[in-house]
């Protein structure tokens, strides 16, 4: 675009640019309106730098600069005679143009000016599916409202198909502490790595299957990401049942990091069902409850029997145990689940503040 076609739109231009700097400002003073900012900076037309190729021009530092009038473009004081550009509508642009940016600044040589992160994300469901969360926390919506948007999501990643890159050798391309990138799609992954990486794709229930143990998180260069550690892994995995579905009694990995404590409430009618059929079984000592808090694990309750057992005699099968007839899942709310693991009387002593004792030979 020349000069002379930016004067003849500047008129009707004007209120637009002057709302998108204003935007900037308020964003500015006030982080908390950025997303408004970039929402607004999204729907809008800008400027983009060419060269003489035609190609879009970048910093170094490969963040692509656009400007919001031919004004803010000015201030580039390194610019000899008149810049060549195109007037694009931001979000069209880095949804079809092939860049090399995984980053934005608006107006970066003006008094105001602000970055972003690039979100690619007209044809990624699974990643609308995780912004729809953090734009429900931040808009304080109920905790049911966030429940069942976080259900959604977890639904959608283990059924969507998601990618990850690897090295030669067919291993994981890890982050500085291990943790494994995986992304929506492939657009989240970094520019950099995008040509040079070999990437691969799985279904994510069979991606975590396989990778119990391992952390991952999704699109971790992006504005919105999620970190996925081992304990969540069972109940996302069990995440796409049906809500009348009964709660689940099933065996789970449970991380270092994950919070065990004595649960606030107990239903008394489970604890008598506890008792009851631990009574059944003359090898078993004792018996405790705890509640597990997983972190990101805000829509579910999680359970933790622990109980001791003879020495030498016969495995009790603890999930049969508590499933016959109905069992624990009486008591329990739709996908809530319970875990259970032998331990000693040692153990059960040395954890005391964190777990109710509620069954022994003695009681």
């Amino acid at each position: 675009m020349g000069l002379f076609d930016f004067f003849k739109s500047k008129k009707k231009e004007k209120n637009e640019i002057d709302l998108i700097y204003k935007a900037i400002i308020a964003a500015n003073l006030n982080p908390s309106l950025e997303d408004d900012c970039y929402n607004l900076v999204l729907e809008s037309e800008v400027l983009v730098r060419t060269g003489r190729g035609k190609e879009y021009m970048t910093f170094s530092d490969g963040t692509l600069p656009v400007f919001s009038s031919l004004e803010h473009l000015l201030k580039d004081k390194s610019i000899d005679g008149f810049p060549s550009y195109d007037q694009v509508k931001l979000k069209e642009f880095i949804t079809k143009t092939d860049y090399n940016s995984s980053k934005i600044i608006v107006n970066p040589f003006s008094e105001y000016h602000i970055t972003f992160e690039i979100d690619k994300i007209e044809d990624d469901p699974l990643y609308k599916l995780m912004k729809n969360v953090y734009l429900a926390v931040k808009a304080n919506a109920t905790d049911s409202e966030i429940d069942l948007l976080s259900k959604d999501f977890y639904i959608g990643l283990i059924n969507s198909e998601v990618f990850f890159c690897v090295t030669e050798e067919g291993e994981f391309m890890a982050l500085n502490d291990d943790t494994i990138p995986i992304f929506s799609s492939l657009e989240h992954i970094p520019a950099d790595k995008r040509g040079s990486a070999k990437k691969m794709k799985a279904q994510g229930r069979e991606l975590f299957i396989d990778h119990p143990n391992c952390t991952f998180m999704l699109n971790p260069f992006s504005k919105y990401n999620k970190l996925i550690k081992p304990g969540l892994i069972a109940w996302i995995n069990s995440a796409s049942e049906q809500d009348s579905e009964p709660g689940r009694i099933m065996r789970v990995a449970i991380p270092k990091d994950a919070l065990v404590t004595i649960p606030e409430e107990i239903p008394e009618k489970m604890l008598a069902y506890l008792c009851e059929a631990f009574r059944k079984y003359p090898q078993i000592i004792a018996g405790c409850i705890s509640l597990i808090l997983f972190e990101g694990e805000g829509e579910t309750t999680h359970y933790l029997i622990s109980f001791v057992q003879e020495t030498g005699t016969p495995d009790i099968d603890m999930e049969e145990m508590l499933s016959s007839g109905g069992g624990m899942t009486q008591f329990i709310e739709p996908c809530s689940y319970v875990d259970f693991k032998r331990v000693s009387l040692e153990e059960i002593e040395r954890e005391k503040e964190s777990c109710l004792l509620f069954y022994s030979l003695n009681m």
